[in-house]
């Protein structure tokens, strides 16, 4: 016998919600790189994709919906474009460089917010590969930041409206709600 499931309000509300601030965000991050110089295909596919990252991490926290493998999906092709623009430009083939060469104290500051970009990567690999993700949520917080601070310190398109206030926005956001999950609750 089949068990149909009736949709709540509040689960209706949440599914529209989720699609309006999804298409909300792919106008504004396309509206903004659009609007900027792109040197190349796999220029414009890098920075869509990182934007995508950013936007879906904020969605998932935001409305506690669980995303982790499309967001992984994205944030493991992401350097990929990176790896094809280097070989095209350099005639280099390095995988190793793009997920795992990170540094702490690094010759330059773009290799530590390439860090921070990767340290990311391997902390969303944690939280999907996880026996019990539920006891992990706290991880995609951990992402967010790591992926916000590589979004503001090697992309461009961050800092332009109306993508720049989206992006101070939600990462307020994301800030107050850790602080309300971590301050003691009286």
């Amino acid at each position: 016998m089949k068990k149909y499931y009736k949709q709540s309000l509040a689960d209706k509300v949440g599914k529209y919600l989720f699609w309006f601030i999804w298409l909300g965000l792919v106008v504004f991050g396309s509206h903004t790189i659009l609007r900027t110089p792109i040197s190349s295909t796999l220029n414009l596919l890098e920075r869509i994709s990182g934007v995508f990252v950013f936007s879906l991490l904020f969605i998932q926290i935001a409305l506690r919906k669980n995303i982790n493998p499309i967001i992984y999906l994205l944030i493991f092709i992401h350097p990929l474009f990176l790896f094809a623009f280097n070989y095209k430009v350099f005639h280099t083939l390095d995988p190793f460089y793009i997920y795992t060469q990170a540094c702490l104290l690094c010759k330059n500051n773009l290799e530590l917010f390439y860090t921070f970009g990767r340290l990311g990567f391997w902390f969303l690999t944690i939280a999907l590969f996880a026996a019990n993700w539920k006891k992990l949520h706290f991880v995609n917080y951990v992402v967010f930041f790591f992926v916000a601070l590589h979004g503001w310190f090697v992309g461009s398109d961050f800092h332009l409206f109306p993508l720049s206030f989206f992006f101070w926005l939600s990462t307020l956001i994301i800030f107050l709600t850790v602080l309300s999950e971590v301050l003691p609750k009286k």
